[in-house]
């Protein structure tokens, strides 16, 4: 015998009476719905200003790092020119003294 008895129906349906009264009501739901989109759309909001004040940040920075790259490259071809117009000039003249005194000296 697994049917439940008449007295343990009504002990099943008081509980369930029970878990129905304790669920909000309709009006309670919908303003505790309105309640939660508010704050929803207020994040939202909050939301969309921080990815604005960020972009312009991201924009400061892509800007800073465009400067220190362009200020590196000029850095780097005043290192270029000063080995082209100085050292290697220097090194040729070197080259060409060495080149009479060995000449001079017989060759040997």
């Amino acid at each position: 015998m697994d049917d439940p008895t008449l007295g343990e129906i009504g002990r099943r349906l008081a509980e369930m009476a029970s878990d129905v009264r304790d669920l909000p009501g309709r009006a309670e739901y919908t303003s505790d719905r309105r309640g939660l989109d508010y704050r929803f759309s207020e994040l939202g909001r909050d939301l969309e200003d921080i990815r604005k004040r960020h972009a312009a940040d991201f924009q400061e920075i892509n800007r800073r790092i465009s400067a220190e790259l362009k200020e590196a490259i000029a850095k780097r071809q005043s290192w270029r020119q000063i080995i082209y117009t100085g050292l290697i000039p220097a090194l040729v003249a070197l080259l060409a003294i060495l080149a009479q005194i060995w000449l001079r000296s017989g060759g040997k």
